[in-house]
């Protein structure tokens, strides 16, 4: 809640009663709040004179009235996901008009309507797109660090020492989720591991996703599907590990399944070449590992830092003994 409430507190500085106060952080605030609008590439408040807000009403995090018709319904993130469907509740609620802020109704039209999914931590591509597609009119639309960063990055930090904090833990986030292309691999952080993955979901593989899993707990990186009958088999990253993986619904067949393909991995990597290995014990559940690459996958340069080609390459390989193992025997 520390982060709704530099939200607010820079929203506020919007106000036009604040332009003589402040200038600067009044042009902050501005600005803050015209990037919100403009995320949804039509047309909003083109001249911001009020600002009305309010944290946790009914739940929603921010919620904003502007010049007393344009909503902005701001659901805030650190490093967690959205839950269940409470982005269609919250849009539902404020479409319904069931706020006051400051005593003014807030009743707008699904066209003055702009919802905002903030999140300064890192997510996931595929998250992203998933909140942007949510079948809702108007959508959310996803206003991530980055954009934060480049709205802070006009702002002099040294006028406000609460704006100048935020700004900095924003930039130590940002560097630390940048970190893995300059760091040696046995040193890399978790925000380090996160940005690494994002970047392969945005350059090398559309059907990526990761997140954190708890059981386990590790950074999972999942990608590669291949239908098998009735299953799926599937590659994983748990961070230095890379593993093989199947997926079986019915647990009747599950033990059967579970060998059979670990079988077929590892005749499969027998062909090509590659050091793979059975998992240190078998699994039970809907998802099993049933091969794991020996040693980290990912590849080193001269220096202890990541040679990202060598490491796609290790990536290609590994999908090519996968399709190569889901092939019927001849």
């Amino acid at each position: 809640m520390s982060q709704d409430a530099i939200i607010c507190w820079l929203l506020d500085w919007a106000n036009e009663c604040y332009k003589e106060t402040n200038p600067h952080l009044h042009e902050c605030g501005q600005k803050f709040a015209r990037a919100l609008f403009d995320k949804h590439e039509r047309p909003g408040a083109d001249h911001i004179c009020t600002v009305k807000l309010g944290m946790q009403v009914s739940s929603i995090d921010v919620l904003v009235w502007v010049n007393d018709k344009y909503a902005l319904l701001i659901e805030d993130k650190t490093d967690s996901r959205a839950q269940g469907d409470q982005l269609e509740r919250y849009h539902k609620k404020v479409l319904d008009g069931e706020f006051e802020l400051l005593g003014t109704p807030v009743k707008p039209c699904a066209s003055n309507l702009f919802p905002i999914f903030l999140k300064t931590g890192n997510m996931s591509l595929s998250d992203k797109c998933s909140i942007e597609k949510l079948e809702l009119d108007p959508p959310y639309r996803v206003f991530e660090r980055k954009d934060f960063l480049n709205i802070l990055q006009g702002c002099d930090r040294d006028l406000s020492e609460i704006l100048g904090d935020f700004h900095a833990r924003l930039e130590t986030l940002e560097t630390r989720s940048n970190s893995w292309r300059e760091t040696r691999l046995e040193r890399w952080c978790w925000e380090g591991w996160q940005g690494f993955y994002r970047y392969l979901e945005e350059t090398y593989s559309g059907d990526m996703d990761w997140k954190y899993i708890p059981i386990g707990d590790f950074l999972g990186l999942w990608w590669h599907f291949a239908d098998v009958g009735k299953d799926e088999l599937y590659l994983q990253a748990e961070q230095c590990k890379l593993c093989f993986k199947i997926i079986v619904e019915e647990r009747e067949r599950r033990r059967d399944c579970r060998s059979y393909w670990s079988q077929q991995v590892l005749k499969a990597a027998g062909f090509k070449g590659m050091d793979v290995r059975k998992p240190g014990h078998f699994g039970t559940g809907k998802h099993m590992t049933v091969a794991v690459l020996e040693g980290d996958w990912r590849q080193t340069d001269g220096r202890g830092l990541l040679d990202l080609e060598a490491t796609k390459g290790v990536l290609r390989n590994a999908e090519q003994l996968l399709d190569q193992a889901c092939k019927p025997v001849e």
